[in-house]
């Protein structure tokens, strides 16, 4: 009896959420007196018990989160016994109390069951019995939604239709907005024909746009937006089709992607995405000759930019061509000498 309530306090105190004596009761017939009485002495020191003065019932944590997580990981190590635990926790849940809707939202995260459980059947039983514990929660739909766009072989048209169903309950959730926005990304990826494709793009970029907007909390939607400029730009300098027309295509894509990621990290300095997106673009310039070329010539032709400067003497610099870059920098600001970022270069 010890170990299984210790392996059931496990499970949710890896969750860094505090297990209630009423949930352990109700899933292993065991009340605070039984456990004080018979199982006190067996746990302790490996189960600390404190009294919640707010739900006024007593809670159960295992000695740090770590530990829960060790235990949790070793003990379950088959599928089957750690989904038989899974559904036994999730349907005694009583998700008025604020820790088991804590518990609750941690345990049906679409990317969390990726990583506990490679066998789908597992996983859609899963959330057959989350929505029985929930009517229409737009937060369960965002993670089933999720998980059908993260699964190997995930159908999107359920994610779409999931994502769809969640923003209906939640129209200004700025998280479900922002998958729907990669979930279009992610069909743009797979999209058969160039039409399909920027049709796919256009409607990311509209969600972008909207999250980008006011005073947003996060940079999730500038990150995403970056991503879209650099599939398009990827998508542009494979075309060979018109150079001239490619030039100025090119040239204009590296602007927006510059003007996003310099507005992006003057709201998120340092934000590890950012940063990521921005290797990413200065990978693709310096891979690409045609980028490069396309480049030069837009600076070429408005050396005022300190976008196209900036960069442009970025690549140098990559190069080891120090003495370009330095040249670069120098005509920008001989076109623009009040530039702050120029002078900063």
């Amino acid at each position: 009896d010890a170990k299984r309530v210790y392996l059931s306090i496990c499970l949710l105190n890896r969750l860094n959420v505090l297990v209630r004596a009423g949930l352990i009761a109700r899933m292993h017939g065991i009340n605070y007196e039984d456990f004080e009485r018979r199982l006190f002495k067996p746990l302790e020191h490996v189960v600390l018990t404190e009294r919640d003065p707010i739900i006024r019932d007593y809670v159960y944590r295992a000695r740090h989160p770590h530990i829960a997580q060790i235990v949790f990981e070793r003990i379950l190590t088959n599928q089957e016994e750690r989904y038989d635990l899974y559904l036994k926790c999730l349907r005694n849940l009583n998700i008025d109390y604020s820790s088991d809707r804590v518990a609750f939202s941690h345990m049906t995260r679409g990317r969390t069951l990726l990583s506990l459980f490679s066998n789908h059947d597992l996983i859609k039983g899963i959330y057959r019995i989350a929505q029985e514990q929930v009517v229409d929660d737009p937060h369960l739909f965002h993670q089933m939604g999720l998980y059908e766009m993260h699964r190997p072989n995930g159908n999107l048209q359920e994610s779409a239709r999931l994502f769809s169903d969640a923003q209906r309950l939640a129209p200004h959730d700025s998280a479900i907005k922002h998958s729907s926005a990669e979930l279009y990304l992610k069909r743009a990826e797979g999209a058969r024909t160039p039409l399909e494709k920027s049709k796919y793009l256009d409607e990311a970029q509209v969600i972008c746009n909207s999250l980008t907007s006011g005073q947003p909390l996060l940079s999730y939607g500038h990150h995403t937006a970056v991503k879209i400029g650099l599939t398009r730009l990827r998508d542009q300098v494979k075309d060979d089709s018109n150079d001239e027309i490619a030039d100025s295509t090119i040239e204009k894509s590296i602007r927006q992607v510059e003007q996003v990621l310099a507005d992006a990290h003057q709201r998120f300095p340092g934000d590890s995405y950012l940063l990521e997106a921005e290797a990413q673009l200065a990978s693709l310039l310096s891979d690409s000759r045609r980028a490069l070329r396309s480049l030069e010539n837009a600076f070429q032709a408005n050396p005022r930019s300190p976008f196209l400067a900036i960069r442009l003497a970025q690549q140098h610099m990559r190069t080891g061509s120090s003495d370009k870059a330095h040249e670069v920098l120098q005509k920008a600001l001989g076109a623009n000498p009040g530039d702050q970022k120029l002078h900063h270069a």
